[in-house]
């Protein structure tokens, strides 16, 4: 009897974990804050990436019947640690889908609950060698991934279509 309890309640909670929908949405970037401005309205954070350096090596090539040495230039991917910057307010982007015309952007912060941040609520809670979230698209990140965040999370959605004051 008791197997028969455990198979059936792992079949019930299978079966709501096959119901959930997939999120449509890209996950958030997690970035770990280097420094704030509150004059200059930024938040610096650390970005990392790969860089195409070159390497010359010597090399020897066959001309005829002699053996010649040759620089032989190789590429090789380098680890590269930078900063990058949030600028917080409100500003003009030029759209690159042909239509033509600029877009009003800003800055938008929310909690990992979904909650309105005001910015002196932002400058109070983003602060040195925290981790916040980055929108990759200019909208608030679907609700299952704000779920899988730290309360304490700030997360940050830059280039947010700037709604009209009525």
């Amino acid at each position: 009897m008791n197997h028969l309890v455990a198979v059936l309640s792992c079949l019930a909670f299978a079966t709501s974990a096959i119901a959930q929908e997939t999120p449509k949405d890209l996950p958030p970037l997690l970035r770990v804050v280097v420094k704030t401005d509150p004059d200059k309205g930024q938040i610096l954070y650390k970005e990392f990436s790969y860089v195409n350096e070159p390497v010359f090596k010597k090399g020897v090539v066959q001309k005829g019947i002699a053996l010649v040495e040759v620089d032989v230039a190789e590429d090789r991917f380098v680890w590269v640690e930078g900063q990058g910057i949030i600028d917080i307010g409100t500003r003009k982007v030029t759209t690159l889908d042909g239509k033509g015309g600029d877009k009003t952007v800003e800055t938008r912060f929310i909690t990992t609950d979904g909650k309105h941040l005001a910015l002196a609520d932002v400058w109070k809670r983003v602060k040195a060698n925290m981790v916040i979230a980055v929108s990759r698209n200019g909208e608030t990140p679907a609700p299952e991934f704000l779920r899988a965040l730290h309360p304490d999370i700030v997360v940050v959605i830059p280039d947010a279509v700037k709604k009209e004051e009525k």
